[in-house]
């Protein structure tokens, strides 16, 4: 493949949410990361935003480079083989305890299936590396046919504390058996998109996953 095209990755600032339900309060906190890949082509403490919220913050390139708030990483000639650093973390910027839920979605599912020769939903760590299945549940993901997209739902078995991060993963594999025609597939390029979702853990169950299910997100 001649090398073209170029790889962005795109930083979404931080959306603060104070949810309610009936006259009982939850607090909650999400932000988002958003990536482009595209594939070489042959052609104040009052403030709730301050009291609770999640980061979403990621170490890009071959050098390591922070990308946050708005930053732009460019990557130039995306081959197969390519195997892209891209430490994602969540980290807790409030100054509560937090349970936390990570969705990573990821576009061109069928081009992703028909280069990995699968007929359904690829466990995550087919495209992405430095996964740790022992911190998360559940494990699995779905495929939304109609957006041509997967979704994975990962829920942080602990708890996390004010000032901490996880580690979600740390790179993005290209496979190195993907075919000029099977890159053709992806039109250009896909983008995966990771977002951290946030509640309180007084009062809403023993773990992420109910705590979700109780505060309705």
């Amino acid at each position: 493949m001649n090398r073209k095209k170029l790889f962005t990755v795109a930083v979404i600032v931080c959306l603060i949410a104070l949810l309610s339900m009936g006259t009982v309060a939850w607090f909650s906190a999400s932000d988002s990361v958003t990536n482009k890949f595209m594939i070489a082509s042959s052609d104040d403490p009052k403030d709730p935003e301050d009291i609770f919220s999640i980061d979403v913050y990621e170490y890009v390139g071959d050098d390591g480079e922070l990308n946050q708030d708005g930053d732009e990483a460019v990557y130039n000639d995306i081959l197969p083989g390519d195997s892209l650093k891209k430490e994602v973390y969540a980290k807790n910027t409030g100054a509560y305890d937090q349970f936390v839920r990570v969705t990573v979605t990821v576009s061109d599912a069928r081009a992703w299936m028909n280069v990995l020769g699968v007929t359904d939903v690829p466990a995550i760590s087919k495209i992405v590396k430095g996964y740790d299945s022992s911190m998360w549940s559940p494990r699995s993901g779905a495929y939304l046919s109609e957006s041509n997209k997967f979704v994975y739902e990962l829920y942080y078995i602990g708890v996390l504390t004010p000032g901490s991060a996880i580690n979600v993963f740390d790179s993005v594999e290209i496979p190195g058996s993907m075919t000029k025609e099977q890159a053709a597939a992806f039109n250009g390029g896909f983008d995966i998109d990771v977002k951290a979702d946030a509640v309180q853990t007084e009062n809403v169950g023993a773990n992420a996953k109910e705590a979700f299910a109780t505060v309705g997100l």
